[in-house]
């Protein structure tokens, strides 16, 4: 596994790598908990995050918190029955223990996380040699590339973050355009295919930096089984990979299935971490050609939770501190089991704090056990099942702020060349076709040039139309009352 330990795009993968050791087994197991495959769901995209690396580092620092766990547990319950033998032994052990979890709590896993996952020292490697612990906590097959994406929520852009901007308009194909002399031509055929063809160019000729293009296929979890193709088996999970041309068809079937293909156009900003996806979609009713798109844009990861790049790495304080508050524990324990009384009590109270991430641990798997046994009884009887997932692991963790004005400007100037591109491209193939584009080089445009992203260092967003861009809205309303008519004839 090959990697550059000063790439800006493993930034995000090394922070999280970090906080699997430096947050203790809870923290680790969360993770764990929120990355892992789950049976009868589908799998949710992680934006720039080698999940592979991290399903490893995983698996090894679960090991490596649990064997620490195992030997404070052990401790306790030692000083617990010496307690009841010889006292000073029991005082042993308990200092021991004591000593063991504020070493590693407070000092070892954030200096593992400091010498291994902070700027200018990351070690991928570290702690991967030998073979991996085996916990069946985290899926190893992260090689499918996916263009098959099944939601459970509403909105079905899972894994893009915040919504901030939306559009459509209808194209009436069979208005022929004016030409001088009031002549008119009958409009020549245009197809969707063409639609997309004539996009995707617009986009390439304008060589923003950074943007990828990708077919994607979005699926309502709660739909997606009356796809057979989409999904193969009822008690198993959905696809997560189809043919490109087969991909395309499916999602354009028919106007009324629950699972959509639209181009993904994303700008990747690596400098700071930072996504921003537009989503397109065109759609055919009889004579008109439906147009949708979304922007979305999912932020850095939250720093100041995944922070080790802000820790000191030298603190001589902090040792202090650790020290203090380590020979305060000893102390107090000390008096406690000086007491014939609460001699009990301090290796009691280290055998709970020992012993309770283990224990929430085990009620979580028991009962993650026994629900996917329960899930998979209820799919087998034939009930109803959300396969999507709500949201990804990236977007959960995901910083509600952009990481610094410059980032905010920067999308802004991205998306305003999209909008620009796909509008004059659209307009351009309905010219060549003989086809009316008044209402997107001048109404539509208008209304894209009143819409305003907020941007007062938190994400925000609105739309704002006034003037042109009221009417314009007011034309699209109307467009779509027509698609509606339209949708209630074809019905009918």
């Amino acid at each position: 596994m090959k990697i550059d330990p000063d790439a800006n795009e493993y930034r995000s993968t090394r922070l999280v790598c970090a906080k699997l050791y430096e947050g203790g087994l809870l923290s680790c197991y969360l993770i764990i908990n929120s990355i892992k495959k789950r049976p009868f769901f589908g799998r949710s995209p992680e934006f720039e995050l080698n999940m592979d690396l991290i399903a490893r580092h995983a698996e090894k620092a679960f090991q490596y918190h649990l064997n620490y766990a195992l030997a404070e547990v052990g401790l306790a319950l030692l000083a617990l029955v010496f307690s009841y033998i010889n006292t000073i032994f029991s005082g042993l052990f308990v200092a021991a223990g004591i000593i063991l979890i504020c070493w590693k709590s407070l000092y070892q896993n954030r200096n593992i996380a400091l010498n291994n996952f902070s700027n200018k020292l990351f070690n991928p490697a570290y702690n991967l040699d030998g073979l991996l612990a085996q916990y069946n906590l985290v899926e190893t097959n992260f090689d499918i590339k996916q263009n098959v994406i099944t939601f459970g929520g509403y909105l079905p852009f899972l894994g893009a973050g915040i919504r901030a901007w939306n559009w459509n308009f209808l194209i009436d194909t069979s208005k022929p355009a004016k030409k001088p002399g009031d002549q008119v031509d009958s409009p020549e055929e245009l197809t969707i295919e063409e639609l997309y063809n004539e996009t995707i160019k617009g986009i390439r000729k304008k060589d923003l930096p950074n943007i990828s293009c990708e077919y994607i296929l979005f699926a309502d979890g709660n739909e997606i089984e009356k796809s057979e193709l989409l999904l193969p088996k009822r008690v198993g999970e959905p696809v997560d990979n189809l043919d490109p041309e087969v991909l395309v068809n499916e999602g354009h079937k028919n106007i009324y299935n629950d699972w959509r293909t639209y181009i993904c156009l994303k700008y990747h900003d690596k400098i700071r971490s930072t996504l921003f996806s537009t989503f397109l979609r065109f759609s055919r009713v009889g004579k008109d050609i439906f147009a949708e798109c979304s922007f979305y844009i999912l932020t850095p990861i939250n720093e100041n939770k995944y922070n080790i790049d802000k820790l000191a790495r030298f603190d001589d304080l902090r040792i202090i501190k650790i020290a203090g508050m380590t020979i305060l524990y000893l102390v107090v324990a000390m008096i406690l089991m000086s007491s014939r009384i609460f001699s009990w009590a301090p290796p009691l109270i280290l055998l709970f704090i020992a012993a309770y991430p283990l224990f929430m641990i085990y009620m979580d798997r028991l009962k993650d056990f026994l629900g996917n046994r329960q899930l998979r009884k209820k799919i087998e009887r034939g009930e109803p099942h959300n396969y999507g997932r709500y949201s990804s692991f990236r977007e959960m963790i995901a910083s509600p702020n952009y990481k610094n004005y410059f980032s905010a400007q920067d999308i802004i100037m991205i998306r305003y060349s999209i909008e620009q591109t796909i509008i004059y491209s659209v307009a351009d193939l309905l010219d060549s076709k003989g086809i009316d584009s008044s209402l997107l080089r001048k109404d539509m445009v208008a209304y894209i040039n009143q819409g305003i992203m907020m941007f007062g260092g938190k994400l925000e967003a609105d739309q704002i139309a006034a003037g042109k861009g009221a009417q314009a809205m007011m034309q699209i309303k109307d467009q779509a009352q027509k698609l509606f008519s339209v949708h209630s004839e074809v019905t009918k």
